[in-house]
């Protein structure tokens, strides 16, 4: 008798593909084959298959392993290869080749983003002068135009003549920042380029590219939701809902969704997907019962499908959906039955074909594991409960499919956000069927805009409906107690926690002992990690400088507990505080304190424990005597002094340029200490100033 596992994996071959196309992701990002090891690696796994087809079926049946193995190794080269091209194009002597180039030449790829200072957009490098050669070339750039100085006919298509050098890509250097350098240059993105009028020369010559048209209906209905919905909120909500545009989202009403666990809902996921191919079903029914009507129907609705998927920007998760909803309409057509886990293993292999970086990407990695869990999860967790009463077996439908999406993205969401949602259940529980219901209005008002009355109220509604839906999540968002902060775990135990989930799913349906060992097992092990990882920070003293532009944020930490002292306040769900004292606290296992006992503030001189330093801005002044207790001197505000004479009064310092300073000063700076023996760093060139305080 065959085993579960056995008649699983026969039911879903496209799973085997899967395993082995990443497994070549996987080895060739951390191990690195080389073209021809790659080649020799398709060949042999090729001859292997061609073996094994040529062979008779007893004999196929002999060594059935054979076909599985050379399928899987196929895969797993394919998987290399693919990757081994992502690198090709972007090896370190064409990188340099692009930045030491007299002018490029770019395409700008998509519509212009405005933010506070300037206007953001993605371009595409089409060629490089080099001397008096013009040579092709490619790669993304990210363009920042300035607000005061952008031509009207500037747009998506609009060809440049860059002759300013790009900037390669870098991360700020601050402790458990995000790591920004290499998500761009997974998503092809290694340039960037700050551009005044008198630095580019738009050309007359544009390209149309088929995702202007897509850009274009976008605008379209942008320009719909801007005219039937007037409260700012509410149009950026419902931009977010339909399309999946979040850019008008602030930030606090962002962070509400975040910490009451329904981000999803404005992030486009296989929700919306879904409700769109359930309304086509509807909609749709008395085609099918036509002539040729089941394949119109099945085009028509594929062709909504994917047009919604293209206006969404074609993230993973709903990507993978119209993936797997292409999957069960094909099927349904030539009378065959899809099975969920294949399907699910087909998008993915489609997705990871068209961008193996997808295999890095939290979004994809959310998105399957969510539908994963469902899938596994959401029937037990539905049938431990029963409830006569029909509107308490729907309310406990909602809740059973969230706690199943929970349960596999738990161990994903600790590791990458470090924080949980405590009132998800709550707040999933009024948001997914009213986002529902809104969603439909939004799509109504969109197609019945011409006819002004029905678009009217039908705008008038949707907007009163989010407006109630905002209020409920800020409501929620106030609640003291509604999320769980700065969690720490690290990729062992989040490696540990998925086995432990699947461990405990196997007790439950097995019974057996050996399951329920392993999982205790498990369960020690991530608790030992989280109490040595903890130890290892309880007796730490340290200091930071943090890598913040125009500011100040010096960082005292004491055990768990940290302080904070900035030039200009931090404040809350600012992107400082977002993108580095957060992570940074997170990375440090520290807590913010409101003050420490040992942390003496008496400017320009603050004294942590035993070690002093000194703030020397445009205010301070210096000390009329040498001062060998001084440690380590933050430079700012384009302050001019004497290198020299600040050695003579601070013989014992290291010297901090912070960002409050201007660049070519800093390297002005850096030059004089380098000649006069002063150790020296710089915030803004060489990331955050991290320091032991003995």
């Amino acid at each position: 008798m065959r085993s579960r596992t056995e008649i699983f994996l026969k039911q879903t071959p496209a799973l085997k593909l899967l395993l082995g196309l990443v497994c070549g992701i996987l080895l060739q990002e951390y191990v690195v084959f080389s073209l021809i090891q790659i080649v020799v690696g398709i060949c042999i796994s090729a001859a292997m298959f061609i073996v094994y087809s040529s062979l008779s079926l007893k004999y196929k049946f002999q060594v059935r392993w054979l076909g599985g193995i050379s399928m899987f190794l196929i895969a797993l080269s394919l998987g290399a290869f693919l990757l081994h091209k992502q690198h090709a194009g972007y090896r370190e002597e064409t990188l340099q080749k692009i930045r030491q180039a007299d002018a490029v030449e770019l395409i700008i790829h998509e519509p212009l983003e405005a933010k506070p200072k300037t206007y953001k957009a993605l371009s595409k490098i089409r060629s490089i002068k080099a001397g008096d050669q013009w040579e092709p070339a490619f790669g993304n750039v990210l363009i920042y135009f300035s607000k005061d100085s952008l031509p009207v006919n500037i747009g998506m298509g609009t060809h440049l003549i860059v002759r300013k050098p790009l900037q390669l890509i870098e991360n700020a250097g601050n402790p458990g920042e995000f790591d920004y350098r290499t998500y761009s240059r997974r998503n092809g993105i290694y340039f960037r380029t700050f551009l005044k009028a008198d630095e580019y020369r738009a050309l007359a010559e544009k390209t149309v590219s088929p995702g202007s048209y897509v850009f274009a209906l976008r605008d379209r209905i942008i320009g719909i939701i801007d005219k039937h919905i007037h409260s700012d909120k509410a149009r950026a909500v419902a931009k977010a809902l339909l399309i999946g545009y979040r850019k008008d989202i602030d930030r606090d009403l962002l962070a509400a969704f975040t910490n009451t666990g329904v981000v999803h809902i404005i992030a486009i996921s296989g929700m919306h997907l879904a409700m769109i191919f359930v309304a086509m079903q509807y909609l749709l029914t008395p085609l099918r019962k036509r002539r040729h009507g089941k394949a119109v129907s099945a085009a028509v609705t594929l062709a909504v499908v994917w047009l919604f998927t293209f206006l969404a920007g074609a993230v993973p998760s709903i990507t993978r959906a119209a993936v797997m909803i292409t999957c069960i309409i094909i099927g349904s057509m030539i009378g065959r039955k899809t099975n969920i886990y294949n399907s699910l293993a087909v998008s993915a292999f489609v997705l990871l074909l068209a961008d193996p970086y997808d295999l890095w990407d939290v979004g994809f990695l959310l998105s399957y594991t969510a539908v994963l869990s469902i899938v596994l999860f959401q029937q037990k967790i539905y049938r431990s409960l029963y409830f006569q009463n029909k509107i308490m077996q729907g309310i406990w439908n909602v809740v059973s499919v969230t706690l199943a999406a929970q349960t596999l993205t738990l161990p994903l969401i600790l590791y990458y956000f470090h924080r949980f949602p405590n009132l998800f259940i709550v707040s999933n529980l009024f948001a997914v069927p009213l986002s529902a219901v809104i969603l439909y209005m939004l799509a109504a008002m969109v197609i019945l805009s011409a006819v002004p009355l029905l678009g009217n109220l039908l705008g008038v509604a949707a907007e009163k409906l989010i407006i109630l839906f905002n209020g409920m999540l800020q409501y929620l968002n106030e609640v003291p107690f509604n999320i769980t902060d700065n969690i720490r775990i690290n990729f062992m135990q989040a490696i540990l926690l998925f086995a432990l989930i699947f461990l405990l799913r196997e007790v439950i349906h097995t019974k057996k002992r050996n399951y329920l060992y392993a999982s205790l097992m498990a369960f020690a092990a991530i608790v030992s990690i989280g109490i040595h990882e903890s130890r290892k920070h309880s007796d730490q003293l340290k200091l930071a400088v943090y890598n913040t532009p125009g500011n100040i944020v010096i960082d005292f930490m004491e055990g768990k507990k940290s302080f904070v002292v900035a030039k200009e306040p931090v404040a809350r769900n600012s992107s400082t505080d977002t993108y580095v004292l957060k992570p940074a606290a997170t990375y440090f296992h520290t807590k913010p304190a409101d003050s420490l006992a040992s942390v003496h503030l008496s400017f320009p001189e603050i004294k942590f424990h035993q070690y002093h330093l000194f703030v020397l801005n445009a205010q301070a002044s210096l000390p009329p005597i040498p001062s060998t207790g001084i440690r380590l001197v933050l430079v700012a505000d384009n302050r001019r002094e004497d290198l020299s004479r600040l050695k003579e009064l601070f013989p014992n310092a290291a010297y901090v340029f912070t960002n409050t300073n201007s660049l070519w000063k800093i390297r002005q700076w850096k030059k004089e200490c380098n000649a006069l023996n002063l150790r020296c760093h710089s915030t803004a060139l060489d990331g955050a100033f991290i320091t032991e305080v003995n």
